[in-house]
């Protein structure tokens, strides 16, 4: 017979360790669950009822955010890698996730909709940086493009954000695109310039509250 081998998940406790996260955060802070890869293994189910108190669901697929949504989850989704093609663009609009944006081309399928004016001021926009880890991201080289993207974006009225994998003012990456003026595009509308600089740091997941009660404007 097969080794009698069983996985034992209890929600109650997953809910109970983000309560002592929670705990330890800044209350200006904003914490989002990471439930990629069908929640590492456990199931999108359990972990719409174990993070319910988070303040956002963050996954890679977009299977994975219908699911939550299915699931009854009302709060903000981040789709971490963005769109993987034409095909998704709909499907994001009907359950309006926010998006993160690392190559040219997401944007390229994302601007008839944007212009057209079906995307719902719900959905937040997340322009991901290549500040030195070499993996997914616009780097340097890339500042015309990313540039006009968040031009675009602002334009319509829609919130900016940037996104990488370290904290603001690391690496000589992220100083070259912030003397590029790149960073200051990207900040929400609704507040005044100063308080306006929108960033997510991806590996602790946790943004500010901008001035006007979205997603956050760390102070500097």
């Amino acid at each position: 017979m097969p080794r009698p081998i069983a996985l034992v998940l209890r929600p109650h406790a997953l809910a109970h360790n983000l309560q002592l996260i929670r705990a330890a955060t800044p209350a200006d802070r904003r914490l989002w669950a990471v439930a990629k890869a069908d929640a590492y293994g456990h199931g999108v189910a359990h972990a719409v009822e174990a993070f319910a108190a988070a303040d956002g669901l963050a996954v890679l697929d977009l299977a994975e955010a219908e699911a939550a949504r299915a699931r009854g989850w009302t709060k903000p989704i981040l789709l971490l890698e963005g769109l993987f093609g034409p095909a998704d663009v709909s499907r994001v609009l009907a359950i309006e996730a926010d998006l993160v944006f690392h190559h040219a081309r997401q944007f390229s399928w994302w601007r008839e909709p944007l212009e057209a004016g079906l995307v719902s001021n719900n959905i937040r926009h997340w322009l991901k940086l290549n500040t030195g880890m070499n993996r997914l991201g616009f780097k340097t080289a890339d500042a015309p493009v990313l540039k006009a993207a968040a031009e675009t974006l602002r334009n319509s009225g829609h919130e900016v954000g940037v996104a990488d994998p370290f904290r603001a003012g690391r690496g000589a990456g992220w100083d070259r695109l912030a003397a590029a003026g790149l960073l200051r595009l990207a900040r929400c509308p609704r507040c005044p310039p100063a308080r306006g600089s929108v960033h997510l740091q991806l590996r602790g997941h946790m943004v500010r509250t901008c001035t006007a009660g979205r997603v956050g404007a760390p102070r500097p």
